[in-house]
């Protein structure tokens, strides 16, 4: 109890450091005090236990928990990695095809954001754009799961091509809705809050996350031999449930974004030019090769699946299984690395995850069962967790001020987006050349670059403070 009770204490000191520390800077950039006050521990102390953090913020926090819960349980049920090849496979697709699905989703999520990242970033307010946006993109979620019970397993062609079709459409909206999202948690949650919000959304999702595997399986099982209706089922509840969490965005309470009567790049009035933002920092640039090996790892994510049914034949029971510890994984590995990476630094987290994913990569190669294959699925799950948080936190810290956040991330998708729409394709070309063996280890060797140039990171965040003073 007295543990837990000096971390109770240390929380509330350093939730007060930064309300006060707003509270100057706002002054400051007002022109009210003009002068920066040095102030003690006892005054952060006293301040944490007098005023407590802004509605505003917590009311913010709280939305970007509740979709940091929704989204990723809803897309664990459309994941490329369990479910969807499971389903394509029912529809007789053939390695390749399997391998078009995640390159059409990354072609939709990684390169639109290019095209409106300088429209963004000169939006006073972008809550309107991102919820208008947003709203579009869950529509084909929603028409998927239709098209499904409208065509059914009758003409597998035609619904292969539709469904392709309804995912390619909304993975465009969210590629042009993207930079507008991150632009918001730049601008409203602060760097050192955002792992502890991902955090908190993991611990949830986690727990949500267990009821994954049976419900997918209880769905699955329910509907009628050879029926699609199954899958149907489990994609109309993945769609509402990442509509429902994305509704409080509506009442997202938002400041003025930041305005500057600079023409530099730095000020945000860099246009489309994606030249001068790559020349921007050195940094920016290693952890944009970083994730480009990454994003080639990604050839082996869709074929997991389809090599556990090669070699044992697995059923329903097991892909839920395996749909499960992937969701859990995911969700309580981000509760680690966003704690880690709030108190840490993203470099370390990053290096950490790199890691993990090279074990859970070299682990498809051993002889195993199918039931320990679901450790390869909790480890890529967890590796895959730590550079997404990581990786984009650090790309919002590279960004010099809020105007150019949208534009870093923009650049960061629209590299590692061409890579990761080619890469399952390769994947789907060598699995159905040379096997599942090649491919998977040729996923070790991209995972094992991936840590060599994580290594050459700098932490943005130390090096602003130090720059700061």
């Amino acid at each position: 109890m007295r543990v837990l009770a000096k971390w109770f204490r240390r929380m509330a000191i350093r939730i007060g450091l930064m309300y006060v520390n707003l509270k100057v800077r706002r002054t400051c950039l007002d022109g009210g005090a003009g002068k920066m006050s040095i102030v003690s521990t006892e005054t952060f102390e006293s301040a944490a236990l007098i005023e407590p953090p802004r509605a505003i913020s917590r009311y913010n926090m709280a939305t970007g928990v509740i979709d940091g819960i929704g989204w990723p349980l809803g897309m664990a049920i459309f994941s490329t990695t369990t479910l969807l090849p499971e389903f394509l496979l029912h529809l007789h697709a053939s390695y390749l095809q399997i391998g078009l699905m995640p390159a059409i989703v990354s072609l939709g999520y990684f390169l639109p954001g290019i095209l409106v990242a300088s429209f963004i970033s000169r939006l006073e307010y972008v809550r309107t754009y991102l919820v208008a946006v947003g709203l579009v993109e869950r529509i084909p979620l929603f028409i998927a799961p239709a098209l499904i019970y409208l065509v059914g397993n009758h003409r597998p062609g035609l619904l292969l091509i539709l469904f392709y079709g309804a995912l390619l459409a909304h993975s465009l909206a969210t590629g042009f809705n993207q930079p507008s999202y991150w632009s918001l948690i730049g601008k409203l949650i602060p760097a050192n809050w955002r792992g502890r919000m991902y955090g908190a959304a993991g611990l949830v999702g986690g727990l949500l996350g267990l009821g994954v595997g049976p419900v997918t399986h209880f769905l699955l099982a329910r509907a009628p031999a050879g029926s699609l209706t199954g899958y149907a089922n489990c994609f109309f509840l993945a769609a509402t449930i990442i509509l429902l969490s994305f509704l409080p965005f509506i009442w997202l309470r938002e400041h003025p974004s930041e305005r500057s009567s600079k023409s530099d790049m730095h000020a945000g009035h860099y246009g489309r030019d994606l030249v001068r933002v790559w020349r921007a920092d050195a940094g920016f640039r290693r952890l944009i090769w970083a994730q480009t090996a990454v994003a080639a790892w990604s050839c082996v994510a869709p074929f997991f699946v389809p090599a556990a049914h090669g070699r044992w034949q697995v059923d329903s029971r097991e892909v839920a299984l395996y749909a499960t510890v992937n969701v859990v994984a995911l969700a309580f590995g981000n509760l680690i690395w966003g704690h880690w990476a709030d108190r840490k630094g993203n470099r370390r987290v990053l290096i950490t995850s790199s890691a993990v994913l090279i074990i859970g990569t070299v682990l498809s190669l051993a002889p195993i069962s199918a039931a320990a294959y679901a450790f390869v699925f909790v480890l890529t799950a967890l590796g895959n967790g730590g550079l997404n948080i990581a990786g984009y936190n650090m790309a919002l810290e590279f960004a010099p001020s809020e105007a150019d956040m949208p534009f870093f991330m923009a650049t960061l998708n629209f590299v590692t987006g061409l890579v990761r729409m080619a890469a399952p394709l390769v994947g789907g070309l060598i699995a159905t050349s040379f096997g599942f063996g090649p491919l998977f280890a040729l996923g070790s060797a991209f995972a094992v670059g991936a840590l060599v140039a994580t290594l050459c990171l700098p932490e943005p965040r130390r090096r602003r403070s130090s720059e700061t003073g």
